[in-house]
């Protein structure tokens, strides 16, 4: 079940007493911010591992996807756009929510981003799911078309069960994109939260989309008060830009291909 309307869960605990805090703005957004810069350093963690899971678990039969003590991440390696939108699917499974360890909320990005800016790629939720159901998400961020994040609070998250992001991509320029999933959890002042052996709690992967002939963009299915509607007001306008300008000048360091 999605949350479209927990407005007593901003306060009120959850079946086990534990509260849920409401989501601040503008230093929400400015910690979104260093989550995009952190997110963009993270395809290297692609195809390796640390604390948990083996290589093959992860890569081989063309599939990208990473293993850790979080947990594991799954995406194809390759999917070929020629005219018409693709479904995109993720698969994650996380082992912890970390809560020992302070976690408050895990963010599950989507996105492609490119070093000018200018991403020709949108994208449109389908479905964020487990077998038993939509993912109760606290905020939605989809601000920008190509790029949608859900912030799930830990008392919500589903652990040892099958997570599936499952989205429609377009793209309206020819070539090749890299289309992104990235998973990380943070505390409660939106620090990322530590593993045992002190690398951040995050997963990534990514399909290579290959554009042999552009689509038209694709309008979004999800809004502050549409389907997977948000706990917390909406971002101030200037929060957005300080976002969107820190998430460009990451992308620009970086310079990776495929853009």
């Amino acid at each position: 079940m999605v949350c479209n309307e927990r407005e007593k869960a901003e306060t009120a605990g959850g079946a086990d007493g534990r509260s849920r805090s409401r989501f601040p703005g503008f230093s929400f957004l400015w910690v979104v911010a260093v989550v995009s810069l952190l997110g963009l350093a993270a395809p290297a963690l692609a195809q390796s591992q640390s604390g948990g899971g083996s290589s093959e678990d992860c890569t081989g039969g063309g599939v990208n996807g990473e293993c850790n003590a979080f947990g594991r991440i799954a995406m194809q390696n390759r999917e070929e756009v020629r005219g018409e939108p693709v479904d995109v699917n993720t698969t994650v499974t996380l082992n912890t929510s970390y809560e020992d360890r302070g976690a408050r909320w895990v963010m599950f990005s989507v996105r492609n981003v490119t070093a000018d800016g200018d991403s020709p790629v949108s994208i449109r939720l389908n479905s964020f799911a487990t077998d038993e159901g939509e993912v109760v998400t606290t905020r939605v961020v989809h601000e920008e078309p190509n790029e949608l994040n859900l912030w799930v609070d830990v008392l919500d998250l589903p652990v040892h069960k099958e997570i599936e992001i499952d989205v429609t991509v377009g793209v309206t320029d020819e070539g090749a994109y890299a289309f992104e999933t990235l998973v990380l959890a943070f505390d409660r002042g939106y620090d990322p939260v530590q593993m045992a052996n002190g690398d951040k709690a995050s997963l990534f992967s990514y399909t290579l989309l290959g554009v042999n002939e552009a689509t038209d963009p694709i309008g979004s299915s999800t809004s502050s008060d549409g389907a997977l509607g948000v706990l917390s007001e909406i971002p101030a306008p200037s929060a957005l830009a300080t976002l969107g300008t820190i998430t460009l000048a990451a992308a620009a360091c970086l310079g990776r291909e495929p853009r």
